[in-house]
């Protein structure tokens, strides 16, 4: 679909492209988001990093989460089921 596009021309020809290309390179902002998969113990890690000096007086903390296998069991917890129309019972 995109084998014969010309972004460089489209960029120069399209003032949406020029807005959305000027602001990228005004802001300067940096996110960088790490995801890890640990296969021995079936875990997966995920870390976001964001820098953005131009709208935040102070840098972010690294944020972090770990997500791992539980044994939980789901229960249903008594909700009211839906008609094929979406109302109520």
């Amino acid at each position: 679909m995109f084998t014969d596009f010309d972004w460089l021309r489209e960029m120069v020809s399209s003032p949406i492209f020029l807005i959305l290309v000027g602001c990228s390179v005004i802001t300067l902002g940096l996110t960088i988001e790490r995801l890890r998969y640990d296969a021995p113990s079936n875990r997966l890690r995920m870390e976001i990093e964001h820098y953005d000096p131009t709208f935040f007086t102070r840098d972010f903390e690294l944020s972090s989460a770990e997500y791992v296998p539980s044994e939980l069991e789901l229960q249903p917890f008594n909700c009211r089921p839906e008609n094929p129309d979406h109302t109520l019972q």
